[in-house]
């Protein structure tokens, strides 16, 4: 149990922090393309995973072969730099502006000679208390907080409860996993596609929308290939949208509180993780019964989706205040792309 405890630390907590650290030193016009794409390396171990339980059926046996595999990524922690935003929010311009200029010469383009980068967060110079997790239920960001907690728990909670209703559609569990994992990769393919187009906004509620009504149609379908083909398109709606709402979270928070924000929202989308299963259940009382709450919810948090801003094309904030100001007044933005655009260090 101890074990198992410390795998759900390391997956659920410190995971996160891997997605902030790549958001953060990637400019707004790859942030959903390359925010997808890691979506897409979960897609593939899904994908993965099927084959490996059916070779390896003991759960313990199992759980040994999948845990041990994060291990080989502990040979990569020299080599990966701190983010230059962080470093920046705490006062240390000369080791942000040292690894900005290692990204340029990496990526074949040329930094500014003799720069370094301005700070970027008010609040170090002027020696107040740095915002902590209390800043997100104040002001501008308290709806979004709790927007945001919300939709996390929808999608976590409808992503995993798919997966694990596969069980319930008929025919092979390792079959339907396999199947609802693969349909993830083409569904990701059009969420990149359209996270730049229509926004992270549409984008992430009409995939959750399609979802809830994908999963609402197969209580009105026959059992068997129509409900099976019913819930893969629920599963083809939510995995783009999962992968979009750690683009779009990232874009909503400060850089002075991002990592607490995406750490809080991450427990909130581990507590959908939890209550998934006993949803499933509902299966012994009727089979379309689970589908009908994954609905519900995923309709919900849709629509509360669209009372958030829109965040494409927009520089990640870096302070409260960027939030207050987000759309309003860009000359009052302080953030890295005031000094170094974060484009044009990427070799086109």
């Amino acid at each position: 149990m101890a074990l198992r405890l410390l795998t759900g630390i390391g997956i659920g907590g410190f995971g996160i922090v891997t997605y902030v650290l790549a958001s953060e030193v990637i400019g707004p016009s790859w942030q959903g393309m390359t925010g997808v794409g890691q979506a897409g390396i979960f897609s593939v171990g899904n994908v993965l995973l099927a084959p490996l339980a059916f070779m390896i059926p003991g759960w313990r046996a199992f759980s040994v072969a999948t845990g041990l595999s994060p291990l080989l990524w502990l040979l990569l922690y020299r080599v990966i730099p701190e983010s230059p935003r962080w470093l920046l929010a705490n006062g240390n311009q000369q080791s942000a502006t040292a690894i900005m200029e290692d990204i340029a010469t990496a990526n074949g383009s040329d930094p500014p000679a003799g720069q370094v980068l301005g700070t970027a967060s008010q609040e170090d110079d002027s020696g107040a208390e740095k915002p902590g997790i209390s800043a997100l239920f104040k002001g501008v960001m308290l709806k979004r907080t709790l927007v945001m907690l919300f939709v996390w728990f929808a999608n976590s909670f409808v992503y995993y409860g798919l997966s694990l209703n596969s069980g319930n559609m008929g025919g092979s569990l390792y079959f339907n996993f396999a199947v609802g994992s693969l349909t993830e990769l083409p569904s990701l393919c059009v969420g990149a596609y359209l996270v730049d187009r229509l926004g992270r906004r549409w984008t992430l509620a009409g995939g959750m929308i399609l979802s809830g009504l994908s999963c609402g149609a197969c209580m009105f379908l026959p059992e068997g290939t129509p409900s099976i083909i019913a819930a893969q398109m629920g599963h083809f709606g939510i995995t783009p949208s999962f992968a979009i709402i750690f683009v779009y979270a990232a874009e909503l928070f400060p850089t002075v509180v991002r990592s607490v924000a995406m750490g809080l929202s991450s427990t909130a989308a581990r507590v959908g993780g939890v209550a998934a299963p006993l949803v499933v259940m509902l299966s012994l009382v009727s089979d379309s019964l689970p589908l009908l709450v994954f609905a519900i919810v995923a309709l919900a948090a849709g629509a509360l989706i669209l009372t958030l801003p829109e965040t494409l094309n927009l520089p990640l904030p870096e302070t409260l205040e960027d939030c207050e100001n987000m759309g309003k007044d860009p000359a009052s933005h302080t953030s890295l792309e005031e000094t170094v655009e974060l484009d044009t260090l990427v070799k086109e």
